[in-house]
């Protein structure tokens, strides 16, 4: 009888064991030590703002403009910003635009503030776009990693119409300016839109 007890005892114990729950699966299961698939990284390295927000400063800052197309007497253009201080600084909302004549005086320009234009695709969402220092210069080979920049439109058909030679652009939240050359005819009483600084975008 004390025979049949302990084999009762044991075989109870033996139960509780093999039915405490199910067994978690181990980290290092078949397969897990198989690499993964690796994705191609894309050629254009977009860097991060700088933490916290460090406002780049107009003597920090070069430009230039370009002329990227034209539609139906609309014309797209960007300037492109680089940050040519020995410092990390950042950029966020829009810029302000005077156009200039010949001899700098001031022509008419009605700038609109818009996220959309009539060659954007999508709503261009304002962000902080961080400039680091030391980054490749100007060139018309774009985008570069680590620049900004400023898209606009306007159109050259349509309504009185002026002949810009210089462009005076006032950074986001600051309070001087940058001369730059910029050949554009803009019509319409000078009616440019402004979308928000944006970083390098791969194509």
């Amino acid at each position: 009888m004390r025979r049949f007890c302990l084999l009762s005892a044991a075989l109870a114990i033996l139960v509780g064991c093999t039915t405490a729950g199910p067994a978690v699966q181990s980290p290092f299961a078949k397969g897990d030590f198989s690499p993964q698939a690796s994705s191609t990284p894309s050629p254009l390295i977009i860097p991060s703002p700088t933490m916290p927000f460090v406002r780049c400063d107009t003597g920090d800052l070069e430009m230039q403009l370009t002329v990227d197309g034209v539609a139906a007497g609309s014309v797209r253009a960007t300037i492109e910003v680089r940050n040519k201080s020995n410092r990390d600084c950042d950029l966020y909302g829009y810029a302000g635009l005077q156009l200039l004549s010949s001899f700098r005086a001031p022509l008419p320009t009605k700038v609109t503030w818009s996220t959309s234009a009539f060659f954007l695709s999508s709503p261009a969402v304002a962000e902080v776009v961080g400039l680091p220092s030391r980054t490749p210069p100007l060139t018309s080979d774009r985008p570069v990693a680590g620049h900004a920049y400023i898209p606009l439109g306007f159109s050259e058909v349509q309504g009185q119409c002026s002949e810009a030679a210089w462009l005076k652009v006032t950074p986001p939240d600051a309070s001087t300016s940058l001369v730059i050359p910029g050949s554009l005819v803009v019509c319409s009483g000078g009616a440019l839109v402004v979308n928000p600084v944006r970083a390098a975008v791969a194509r």
